[in-house]
């Protein structure tokens, strides 16, 4: 009489995530018992190349021991919008976020790996968000403004370069932690009063492209016109000012 003994428990592993275009391989545990995958094989050996259950069964006339595989594919993508500069007064503390919709992994320049971030000094400060198929990175300045007694500081940069080093690549307008932006209309014009930009989009930014083309370094004419509260009281003003190619902007 042959004695064939109950098939060993076995694991496939832990579930997880593929990305998009990727694959591994399942391995079956050695054995003489009888092979059968989800898909009806009976190879020692399963490609994974798409997101679902992987089964294997593993049996002999005594006995059958099974495991399951999930496999998720991730299409998660980290965006960032780091809005710089940030204007910063002593004893402000401004928070950063990079928070994400999904589940991410964070470092800061400063060590630290939270989505966010509290700092109380001036600096450009790093974030990277990690996903499982995808990396974002991304900067941000904190600048230390020239009048910090004004009781409502609306900024805007001195400095526009939109040159994708991730500083100052936009043209925005910042505002102060006891700012509370209700309304915000802008317009940019080029040197010929032609409209290249507008928006009436809380936070206004410009990323320097026209028709989806760079725009070519000029003067470049802004008016943005903010209602805002600061200290529960309600007011309205008006910005106009011209930007200098990549470099200043005046008001």
């Amino acid at each position: 009489m042959n004695y064939n003994p109950v098939p060993q428990p076995f694991s496939l592993g832990p579930d997880t995530t593929i990305c998009p275009g990727g694959s591994f391989v399942l391995f079956a545990p050695i054995t003489t018992d009888e092979l059968r995958w989800q898909d009806g094989s009976d190879q020692a050996t399963m490609l994974v190349d798409q997101p679902g259950i992987y089964t294997l069964e593993v049996s002999n006339p005594c006995g059958v021991e099974t495991d399951e595989l999930v496999v998720t594919m991730s299409t998660d993508v980290p965006l960032l919008n780091l809005a710089s500069p940030i204007p910063w007064c002593p004893g402000d503390q401004v928070t950063l976020n990079a928070t994400q919709s999904f589940a991410a992994n964070y470092l800061w320049s400063t060590g630290q790996s939270v989505p966010s971030i509290v700092v109380v000094t001036p600096g450009i400060y790093s974030v990277e968000v990690f996903a499982p198929c995808h990396t974002a990175s991304g900067l941000v300045e904190v600048i230390a403004m020239n009048d910090c007694n004004a009781a409502d500081d609306i900024y805007i940069p001195n400095v526009f370069s939109p040159n994708d080093d991730q500083i100052n690549d936009v043209f925005t307008l910042s505002v102060s932690p006891d700012v509370l932006l209700t309304s915000l209309e802008g317009s940019i014009y080029d040197r010929w009063g032609n409209l290249v930009y507008s928006s009436d989009v809380i936070p206004f930014i410009w990323d320097g492209r026209f028709d989806g083309e760079v725009m070519m370094p000029g003067v470049y004419v802004y008016r943005l016109k903010a209602k805002y509260t600061v200290g529960g009281d309600e007011k309205e003003r008006l910005f106009t000012g011209f930007d200098i190619g990549q470099g200043a902007v005046s008001n």
